[in-house]
């Protein structure tokens, strides 16, 4: 996952967020429920997706 973020251009800090690995801090309803960062989140897995897609699930 953390290749596929690279290579569709996700910011690193990011990526990082997204996969767990912000360390020293909880997952709590303050820190994740913020509308627009979830939105921008959810933007950055959906490109790692399409390179996923198109990098390893295509002929």
């Amino acid at each position: 996952m953390s290749t596929a973020f690279d290579r569709a251009g996700i910011r690193e800090r990011t990526a990082a967020f997204i996969v767990g690995h912000k360390g020293g801090e909880t997952m709590t309803y303050g820190y994740y429920a913020k509308a627009g960062e979830l939105y921008r989140l959810k933007d950055a897995v959906d490109k790692a997706a399409t390179v996923i897609k198109q990098d390893w699930l295509t002929n």
